[in-house]
């Protein structure tokens, strides 16, 4: 696979948020599922995204958690902002939690290959894989 990340998002009161993609530098794949409330419907590609195990660091190169998401904003193209806050707590020990605006670009809109069409806010419960062969 030559992807890094698909993600589509459809919030209707009740909904969800699926994500999958390959770490080019493990050759693993990654996923994210979040069930939650909101009012949200999109799709993104990111390829500078590898996943948690970039994130993570050293010795996270598989695992799987569970934690808390939350993300509003808006995007189109390779623009857009949005606020994103979540816990993630992995089986492995290790724990990431973020509260974070994202503005995209953070440089030339070009330059960041990462495309993305939403427009909401969500809230909810994820799961999160990673390392799959």
């Amino acid at each position: 696979m030559d992807y890094h990340q698909l993600r589509f998002l459809f919030f209707r009161g009740l909904g969800f948020s699926v994500k999958v993609g390959n770490n080019v530098k493990t050759n693993k794949l990654f996923f994210e599922l979040v069930l939650g409330f909101g009012l949200e419907t999109g799709a993104s590609y990111d390829p500078l995204d590898n996943g948690p195990a970039d994130r993570l660091g050293d010795g996270c190169n598989s695992g799987l958690g569970v934690g808390t998401d939350f993300q509003l904003g808006a995007t189109y193209g390779p623009i857009g902002g949005e606020f994103v806050a979540g816990y993630e707590q992995n089986v492995n020990g290790s724990r990431e939690s973020r509260v974070e605006p994202k503005f995209q670009p953070a440089t030339n809109p070009l330059d960041s290959g990462k495309y993305s069409g939403s427009v909401g806010g969500h809230a909810g419960i994820k799961v999160v894989g990673w390392g799959i062969k």
